[in-house]
């Protein structure tokens, strides 16, 4: 909202903070079992530049614990990517791209966080499906995601030093534990404002 005002996108008094609306998924949740390497980090967007998967190949040059990547999502970056981690340098880090689904379910479930190197963002709604099937989120830091760690699992990163920081702390089946607790819990307390989701929802 702060960013909308200040670049004057609309007139101060007719902002209105709609939440998004947020379905939590009725089936059963379940941790994923620990089976060490690699680490499994699920995306998800429109790919475009906004969304960063582009940094990939170089956010994870240094990372040393082994990541399998999914990517969900369609956009006009998507011949530009495939080739960009097709000539990536043959390394222990796997990068997927799935093309558009339907459900994200089974894969937030196959994953052990969610991954967003976003370039900019508000509000994702990414984040709050990753909680309502309790994983954490590891995202660039920007300030929708700064606000969101208050709420529940993120852990943030500037660039390769500080992901790999963070990707230590995914990879601990402590953390993976603390983490699934914590997202089902702020995905459960969620609340929303507007008399029209109020109406949806009931």
């Amino acid at each position: 909202m702060s960013q909308i005002r200040q670049r004057r996108y609309g007139p101060h008094a007719r902002l209105v903070y709609e939440p998004n609306l947020i379905r939590v998924d009725s089936r059963e949740t379940t941790r994923r079992e620990s089976s060490g390497a690699p680490l499994r980090l699920l995306a998800c967007g429109r790919l475009s530049k906004q969304k960063g998967f582009d940094r990939i190949p170089e956010l994870l040059s240094d990372i040393e614990i082994p990541c399998e990547i999914k990517i969900l999502g369609s956009g006009p970056e998507e011949e530009d990517l495939r080739q960009r981690f097709d000539s990536a340098k043959p390394s222990s880090h796997t990068v997927e791209l799935v093309g558009r689904v339907d459900d994200v379910v089974p894969y937030l479930d196959w994953s052990d966080a969610a991954f967003m190197p976003s370039r900019n963002e508000l509000n994702p709604v990414f984040v709050w499906e990753a909680w309502a099937r309790g994983r954490p989120v590891v995202a660039a830091d920007l300030p929708a995601f700064e606000d969101l760690r208050t709420s529940g699992p993120v852990l943030t990163f500037a660039g390769a030093p500080s992901l790999r920081s963070a990707l230590g702390v995914v990879s601990s089946d402590e953390y993976r534990d603390f983490a699934y607790s914590m997202g089902l819990q702020a995905s459960r307390t969620m609340t929303t404002r507007s008399e029209i989701v109020a109406r949806i929802q009931s």
